[in-house]
């Protein structure tokens, strides 16, 4: 049984706990949940377009006490967390009109991951997290995270209501000197919104002061020009290209904390402003982010630690220490020195490496394999120069995938995939004298490229052939091509010797087979980590309308990553009768006999 518990450990203590669970052991015996509501308003200003961009971020944080060694006098020294109910909303408005013209709701793809904050004396020590993890989801949760950090803990009992101090924090921005204030009410009514519980004895209190002072302010303004580390961060920023340059720059110039504390509330402010820089154009970003406890009840499961976590520090875009007994990493063959079956996220190039220990551990949930989830962003513009117009189109596609083998006892050589979603949405702008405007934002569309199944059989080359299930029209199966040419490195003659090499060599894709330079350290292709892998394509040309004569220039941008691996639900089955084709667009459908096949 816990001794003393914390909200914010070593600052802020729960009082009360032990005479809820003495009048109600049942209910309390599993310890305290707290659940808050956290809510981020963020805008974007891009003064070229006379355009505002509005994000609006909400999600239910749910948090649980625990010791991560022994038994601490001051109370537990860590929050077990997870997200849930994640929802975003983005409004664009037209500047000089004042008009909305494109507003649309999406899911936040961070629910249900947990992580553990450990805490020391001076505020957030380290983070542990579930793994697999993105870098992109990883500095969400270390926002969350710091939301919940004083980093100070140095409060002086015996002074003024009100005094200052300086001293070096760590944050998502980098480590930076900050001038923090603290103010101590004695008779002070709290007025605002107070938590709820079924345990009426339950309240809050700021451990150095105990209920001398029931209701204390804490502000913190961070020196963001002065700091040992600087990781410049805004909330969501979707930087997850790791290994790559990122597309974009940002720049915080502020940043300023509040905290207040009441016997029967929590709650805190984040400002945060700053530039982005994309493309070099510039923009500036306003950024507020508040949470609140919302209710403190009874747990309803035994809690338990995360097996085998990352452990990282709360510097955005940081390192995360994967341990030795990690299940679910990622390796390339080339740099195994052994020869061992193995199950593949892509055929002959990238292993993945633990699904076996899986498997023993929990062999009813992985009986039938592991399942891939992929989402792909291809952002394409069309430009029409004789008529000052541009088109742009945006399409989001979910793609899941499944390994097999189609030969027994070897290493999967083949992916059988489907596209689980799909949204469209256009745009078109005119070009004036002056400035480029939007013209005409279309809503977000679902965009129908069908529920068939694909598979992709690869050899030690790259991408062998494509199977579909006939009918198939050429548009669908040129779309199937263009995702399978995303998961294609198309080379598998890595040099072990060296840390960047270039060869050169014909390689098949969609355009046909053409003489390509490959190069292993590339800023632009394929990028590989522990826990991460994504690529990056851009391709330029020219579409001409016979029809008309009109050429116009073209340039597309496609950005594939993967989002998550889960258990698949139900046995794999192999095509039957599929047709058969390859890479390049516009090839032939030839017709096979049913494969053989072998389950993973």
């Amino acid at each position: 049984m816990m001794s003393a518990l914390s909200l914010i450990p070593f600052v802020i203590g729960l009082v009360g706990y032990d005479s809820c669970l003495k009048s109600t052991p049942d209910l309390w015996k599993y310890g305290p949940e707290y659940n808050f509501k956290v809510e981020c308003n963020a805008s974007l200003t891009n003064t070229a377009y006379n355009e505002i961009s509005i994000t609006n971020v909400t999600l239910d944080l749910i948090c649980r006490p625990f010791y991560s060694t022994s038994v601490v006098s001051s109370g537990s020294d860590a929050l077990q967390c997870k997200i849930s109910n994640a929802q975003m909303n983005n409004y664009n408005f037209d500047i000089k009109n004042i008009k909305k013209h494109d507003n649309h709701s999406l899911p936040f793809e961070i629910n249900n991951q947990t992580f553990e904050i450990i805490y020391t004396n001076n505020g957030i020590k380290n983070i542990n997290i579930q793994l697999p993890v993105s870098p992109w989801r990883m500095n969400i949760y270390r926002t969350i995270a710091s939301y919940l950090n004083y980093g100070y803990n140095d409060f002086v009992k015996n002074v003024e209501t009100t005094y200052n101090i300086t001293k070096l924090e760590n944050s998502t921005l980098g480590e930076c000197q900050a001038n923090m204030s603290v103010t101590k009410y004695p008779n002070y009514e709290f007025t605002g919104v107070k938590m709820n519980s079924p345990c009426d004895k339950l309240k809050l209190e700021t451990i150095a002061y105990k209920d001398k002072y029931p209701v204390v302010e804490f502000h913190k303004n961070r020196i963001l020009n002065n700091c040992t580390k600087k990781t410049p961060y805004f909330f969501g920023g979707d930087d997850d290209t790791i290994n790559k340059p990122s597309r974009y720059f940002t720049n915080n110039t502020n940043s300023y904390v509040v905290y207040v504390t009441a016997p029967l509330s929590f709650e805190s402010q984040t400002i945060n402003n700053g530039i982005l820089t994309l493309f070099n154009k510039s923009a500036p970003v306003y950024e507020s982010t508040s949470i609140r406890l919302v209710e403190i009840k009874p747990a309803k499961s035994e809690f338990k630690r995360i097996e085998s976590p990352g452990i990282t520090n709360i510097h955005s875009h940081s390192e995360i220490i994967i341990p030795a007994a990690y299940i679910l990493s990622f390796l390339f063959f080339f740099y195994l020195n052994i020869k061992m079956k193995i199950v593949c996220l892509i055929p002959f190039v990238v292993g993945l490496i633990g699904f076996d220990k899986c498997q023993k551990d929990s062999p009813e949930v992985w009986k039938h394999g592991p399942e891939y989830t992929f989402r792909m962003k291809v952002n394409a513009s069309l430009s029409y120069p004789k008529l000052s117009n541009n088109a742009f189109s945006n399409l989001t596609i979910i793609v899941k995938c499944r390994p097999f083998s189609t030969e027994i006892n070897q290493e999967n050589d083949g992916l059988q995939c489907y596209v689980h979603s799909a949204q469209k949405q256009n745009h078109d702008i005119i070009q004036s004298t002056k400035l480029p405007k939007i013209h005409a934002d279309r809503p977000t569309l679902p965009f129908d490229i069908g529920n068939k199944t694909f598979e992709i059989l690869f050899s030690n080359n790259g991408v062998k052939d494509i199977r579909v299930e006939l009918p198939i029209s050429n548009w669908r199966l040129n779309m199937f091509r263009a995702i399978s040419s995303q998961l294609n490195f198309g080379f598998n003659g890595f040099d072990k010797d060296e840390d960047t090499f270039t060869i050169e060599q014909n390689e098949n894709s969609t355009i046909g087979n053409c003489y390509t330079k490959i190069e292993e350290s590339s800023v632009s292709g394929f990028a590989l980590a522990p826990q991460s892998f994504g690529s990056h394509t851009i391709n330029k040309g020219t579409l001409t309308y016979t029809n008309v004569k009109i050429s116009s220039p073209t340039m597309e941008h496609i950005d594939l990553r993967l989002v998550s691996i889960d258990p698949a639900i139900k046995e794999l089955k192999r095509l039957d009768k599929p047709g058969i084709s390859t890479l390049a667009s516009g090839d032939t459908i030839e017709k096979i006999a049913t494969p053989k096949t072998v389950l993973k």
